[in-house]
């Protein structure tokens, strides 16, 4: 079997184990908040959406779910373009490496500035 196949299957793998950890294992956040103040999931989503509102919590979704299928298609045809001519993934993880870093301090950055 052309060994290109593997490498799709262990991406779709971990994609797969990425989606569940994030879309499925982010309620397990809500479950201490729904423990401490003894509310039920529908009150945790009712919150959510009293505090944004139901227009904006749609429109946040729907702008997140946007963003990660650019990111999805971009990152996947970026990281195969980089092994395609530089023969190895090791300067792609280089990129997603920076890219996060850079992330991370715009995310710390911003909410220093906020609360001042």
């Amino acid at each position: 079997m052309f060994y290109g196949w593997y490498i799709v299957g262990a991406c779709c793998l971990i994609s797969f184990y990425f989606s569940g950890c994030i879309f499925l294992g982010f309620t397990a956040a809500f479950e201490p908040i729904a423990n401490e103040f003894g509310w039920s999931y529908t009150e945790v989503s009712f919150l959510s959406k009293a505090y944004f509102g139901r227009r904006n919590l749609a429109t946040i979704v729907g702008f997140v779910s946007g963003v990660m299928m650019v990111g999805g298609v971009v990152g996947t045809t970026l990281t195969g373009w980089v092994f395609d001519n530089m023969g190895r993934y090791q300067p792609a993880w280089f990129l997603l490496a920076g890219e996060s870093g850079l992330a991370t301090i715009l995310f710390f950055v911003y909410f220093k500035n906020r609360s001042s």
